[in-house]
């Protein structure tokens, strides 16, 4: 089998993507194929603006990932036990809450005159 060597554009191309290797991550992330960012290197050139948002993109969804593995991690950290108790403490506090507000609503209704005495 013979190898067919690569034209000068597609060489230029090849060493573009090895000045910024975030270009391959996006490719083996399934964000984009080879042949769309050749594309994209075709009409825009080198120096574009699009290069900066696209690695910028990738940056902030590892930044996304990043932050959800952070939560995961704190949520198996979680004491459960000690989370229960102090939702039973709110749960007690707010039953207290609306008892108190009854006995307030119910004291001011005896309070107030009655409209129509006959």
């Amino acid at each position: 089998m013979s190898s067919h060597p690569l034209t000068p554009k597609v060489e230029r191309f090849k060493q573009f993507v090895e000045r910024h290797p975030d270009l391959i991550d996006l490719v083996r992330e399934g964000t984009y194929t080879w042949q769309k960012l050749y594309s994209l290197w075709k009409e825009h050139g080198e120096t574009s603006d699009v290069w900066n948002k696209l690695t910028d993109k990738q940056k902030s969804s590892t930044n996304y990932s990043d932050h959800i593995q952070s939560l995961l991690q704190k949520l198996a950290d979680l004491d459960v036990e000690r989370v229960e108790h102090q939702v039973n403490q709110m749960m007690k506090t707010l039953g207290q809450v609306e008892q108190l507000t009854k006995e307030f609503q119910r004291l001011k209704q005896q309070k107030r005159p009655k409209r129509f005495p006959w």
